[in-house]
């Protein structure tokens, strides 16, 4: 599938671009364009550092079957969608998605369920802890009350 950028998009992106690099602690997105913009163009770069690294491990024979897993600063859901798409993430029975936008958790998990009709999808923390934490850039966008 291609995507097609449109009028005022590159205006968008720099926003978004401009946003997390000031790392203001609240979200960028303000609405489903904006997430659509980052999934096909800066969540693209998460998705290749995220199969980099699991790639990694799969050839160091470290598996982390994990059946219970949270993806914690989800955005678009691009980490759980590159961890799902390998083999050790098809032992993952259930997913929560957490981020501070309510927007862009529903967005994650539209893209997820596309991807895996199968798998239980939850919004929020799980009661108990998961197998396994993903987490990609959540630190630098803490508020710096958020980091004591």
């Amino acid at each position: 599938m291609r995507f097609e950028l449109g009028a005022g998009d590159l205006e968008r992106l720099e926003r978004l671009r401009a946003a997390f690099l000031a790392g203001r602690g609240r979200s960028p997105w303000r609405d489903t364009r904006d997430l659509e913009l980052y999934d096909a163009t800066f969540g693209q770069r998460i998705a290749w550092k995220w199969a980099a690294v699991l790639d990694e491990l799969a050839a160091r024979g470290i598996e982390l079957p994990a059946e219970r897993v949270l993806d914690f600063g989800c955005g678009t859901g691009v980490a759980a969608r590159a961890w799902l798409a390998r083999p050790s993430g098809s032992a993952t029975r259930a997913l929560w998605l957490h981020d501070a936008s309510s927007l862009a958790r529903e967005h994650a998990r539209g893209h997820v369920a596309r991807e895996h009709p199968a798998l239980r999808i939850e919004l929020g923390l799980p009661a108990e802890p998961p197998d396994l934490l993903l987490a990609s850039h959540v630190i630098g966008e803490l508020a710096p009350m958020e980091l004591d």
